[in-house]
């Protein structure tokens, strides 16, 4: 059985292929199946995605990872083989979180993720894949007074961490909340942590440029 591993660590998620002499590729999936490696490259199209990097595959096609409102979904695109497709599903669904990780960690380096603190006081705007065609919007409701001792949220207090792939609120607090990307890049996840609460927004009402 051939040997699949998945790479998500920053250090060693790099590799360069003959084929893209300008382009790196991140790799997080190796032999899916058997000589077909699995990532995208260090500049990606702005939707979360697989793309072959083995040398042979490179131009097969792709596999979309969201919709256009970032619901989880599996669609490939383009010449991918029917038996490769039925094991890199299998694969993504068992390490769909790790993948995601590795997806979120690359996004801030894209500069297509800001997190805005709303003039309501009550919430954080994320924005997503900003200033792209598929720029998208979160929101995360935020209880400032207990999470920061009474005082106003300042900017420096939310910062994207992308070697963690999270959102650090009360970032300047000796406890901040640490909320990971994979939750607000992606919908689908409802979550609630001390004094922060996401809440998935009806995907057709989500503001969409």
């Amino acid at each position: 059985m051939p040997l699949t591993t998945i790479t998500t660590s920053p250090a060693n998620m790099r590799h360069h292929t003959a084929d893209l002499p300008t382009q790196a590729a991140t790799v997080v999936l190796r032999g899916s199946p058997a000589g077909w490696d699995w990532g995208w490259s260090t500049d990606p199209e702005p939707r979360f995605h697989l793309v072959p990097t083995d040398p042979e595959h490179q131009h097969v096609g792709k596999v979309h990872l969201e919709d256009r409102f970032g619901r989880r979904v599996f669609e490939p695109e383009g010449e991918v083989p029917q038996p490769v497709r039925d094991k890199l599903a299998r694969m993504v669904t068992r390490h769909r979180k790790a993948i995601e990780t590795a997806w979120c960690r690359q996004v801030p380096g894209m500069g297509s993720l800001q997190a805005l603190i709303e003039p309501d006081g009550l919430h954080i705007r994320l924005v997503v894949y900003a200033g792209t065609p598929r720029q998208r919007t979160r929101f995360l409701r935020v209880n400032w007074p207990m999470l920061l001792g009474g005082r106003d949220p300042e900017p420096d207090d939310v910062k994207i961490d992308a070697d963690t792939a999270e959102l650090v609120v009360g970032d300047r607090e000796a406890e901040p909340i640490r909320v990971p990307l994979r939750l607000l890049v992606l919908v689908g996840r409802t979550a609630e942590f001390d004094w922060l609460a996401i809440a998935e927004p009806d995907p057709a009402s989500m503001r969409i440029s």
